[in-house]
């Protein structure tokens, strides 16, 4: 459902768990990233099985573990990384 969201409202950033009913955030992002790579994809997630692939996939990392301030900070973050069309350097927050 999120992806046909997508697919049809303009988006400035996308936020994703790992772990997720019928697709899981590998899938997602993946999906995302191969349909619009500009767009930012923020993965916020308390698995401890996020393998180290998707943390590549992603343009950020959040633990669940961390506060909702963090969260905010990292997708502002991406979103300065975008508009100001830096190099992608991936940003975590542990």
């Amino acid at each position: 459902m999120g992806l046909r969201l997508l697919s049809s409202n303009p988006v400035d950033a996308v936020v994703v768990d790992y772990e997720m009913p019928e697709m899981n955030g590998e899938a997602v992002a993946s999906h995302i990233k191969h349909s619009q790579p500009q767009l930012p994809v923020v993965m916020f997630s308390g698995s401890s099985s996020v393998p180290g692939r998707v943390r590549n996939l992603v343009d950020a990392y959040c633990d669940k573990a961390e506060s909702r301030e963090t969260l905010v900070s990292t997708i502002k973050g991406v979103l300065a990384n975008r508009t100001s069309h830096r190099s992608a350097t991936p940003v975590y927050a542990a």
